[in-house]
């Protein structure tokens, strides 16, 4: 149902859980944040 504290498995990604977003929904974090800065900038520059 997409509840916070539930959890899904997602074939090779894994198993993930439901989480409050803060803002009165839900969501589910695939990984960790990307972190764009000077020494990494140009890798991502074509990509976004």
């Amino acid at each position: 149902t997409g509840a916070v504290g539930e959890t899904s498995t997602a074939g090779k990604m894994g198993e993930y859980t439901v989480v409050d977003d803060g803002m009165g929904g839900t969501m589910v974090i695939l990984g960790p944040p990307f972190r764009f800065n000077a020494e990494n900038i140009d890798e991502w520059a074509d990509v976004y």
